[in-house]
């Protein structure tokens, strides 16, 4: 079955029994763009951040969730940033 048929099949499914899992080899945009979203981290600091927290008044490293997650970066408690 072509893939594209299948992400139809599997997209509807969801809408129609939200609570059944959608498959991980096919993900949608808001999935694909939570992966490449980006956060900041500092130098010295375990934390990431959204842009703007005052911990980032020294250094701001831009880095992908995905890769500050890989990395052993815990949310920050100050500003909330997407996790």
């Amino acid at each position: 079955m072509p893939k594209k048929i299948l992400l139809l099949i599997l997209l509807c499914a969801s809408l129609v029994m939200p609570g059944a899992p959608v498959s991980s080899t096919f993900q949608t945009p808001l999935a694909q763009q939570q992966q490449s979203q980006t956060v900041y981290i500092t130098r010295t600091g375990h934390k990431y951040h959204r842009v703007g927290c005052r911990y980032l008044s020294h250094s701001s490293i831009p880095i992908s969730l995905r890769e500050a997650e890989a990395n052993g970066y815990a949310p920050c408690s100050i500003c909330n940033p997407p996790q």
